[in-house]
């Protein structure tokens, strides 16, 4: 007599994190700074007009922000610099969000809140003007 004994093995595998397509809203400040450091070119805009929720696509090429050491961040149009700044960086709760998140405040003009990156592009939110920034990695 053969005895054949099957046995089941259940293996529960951690999902693993695509690094080309993942969400920012829950990375700590850290791996934010991290993610976000260095050249990216601004691709496209989105936000309410008066036709409704409208696309950019037409965004000059040559207008560039830096995220860099300390929080600075700088922004650069056709080579003339527009911004250069710290950041101030908070916690930032809304209805938008099922968590709070880190909203970088630069100047008073921008509130950023650096929602995922899809391949080489970052997607960063404006939550104050409900516009969303499509910035290509350099």
């Amino acid at each position: 007599m053969i005895l054949v004994v099957f046995g089941y093995v259940s293996c529960k595998k951690d999902p693993i994190e695509d690094p080309h397509n993942h969400s920012l809203l829950n990375k700590t400040i850290d791996q934010i700074r991290s993610e976000i450091a260095g050249k990216w070119q601004f691709n496209r805009g989105c936000g309410y007009g008066i036709s409704g929720y409208v696309c950019n696509n037409n965004w000059p090429q040559n207008d560039f922000v830096y995220f860099l050491p300390g929080d600075t961040v700088k922004r650069e149009l056709n080579g003339n610099v527009s911004l250069y700044s710290k950041a101030r960086i908070t916690r930032y709760k809304s209805y938008s969000y099922t968590d709070s998140v880190y909203l970088f405040e630069i100047d008073l003009f921008y509130q950023w809140v650096m929602k995922e990156i899809k391949n080489d592009t970052l997607v960063i939110d404006e939550p104050g003007s409900q516009s969303t920034y499509y910035v290509i990695r350099q």
